[in-house]
């Protein structure tokens, strides 16, 4: 069983982490801490849950003390106004841009693009949007309140999209342009 769940905790710690060491080692210490506590509280009951969330935690440990946690968002985010609202609206990106999310590099590109967000950031996003966690259980794993974790997450969201109209040859965001906008809701 656990043999069945070191490609899954592997993929969440190369989500998380830049490099490959640091995931593969990041599995060993999910594995391991996982084998101590077996048969502890019932502990084998749900064991690959259990795994993957041993390894996220143990990547975000690593992760804690790295540099990057201090490295600023706001040169990655949209420009705003000084009122706060987008200096300019949002945009839909052309249909055009479809085909460029396909491919061979398309994967390593956005990969690159999180993997370049600051670790609070990147954490909030990988946990809700890649791991499909509910906001509640990201933010008892970041040790977080909830609504921080959906504040960070939302940044993430601005910033990725802002490093992929980049990586795309897209207007950048907050600069005007004649395309149309995308109607808040």
């Amino acid at each position: 069983m656990i043999r069945s769940s070191t490609g899954p905790m592997l993929a969440v710690a190369r989500r998380l982490l830049v490099h490959e060491e640091d995931a593969r080692s990041t599995v060993l210490e999910a594995t391991l801490a996982a084998l101590r506590s077996i048969g502890q509280n019932g502990s084998g009951v749900d064991l690959p849950n259990r795994l993957q969330r041993l390894a996220i935690e143990s990547a975000i440990g690593k992760l804690r003390n790295e540099a990057s946690q201090k490295a600023p968002i706001d040169r990655l985010l949209p420009r705003f106004a000084e009122d706060g609202h987008h200096a300019a609206p949002i945009e839909e990106w052309p249909a055009a841009v479809r085909p460029k999310f396909q491919g061979d590099g398309a994967r390593a590109r956005v990969r690159a693009a999180v993997g370049s967000l600051p670790l609070p950031y990147r954490a909030a996003l990988v946990l809700i949007d890649v791991e499909e966690l509910s906001l509640e259980q990201a933010a008892l794993i970041l040790d977080l309140p909830p609504r921080v974790v959906k504040e960070r997450l939302h940044r993430a969201r601005m910033a990725l999209r802002t490093q992929l109209a980049a990586i795309l040859g897209l207007r950048p965001e907050g600069e005007p342009s004649s395309r149309r906008r995308i109607d808040a809701a």
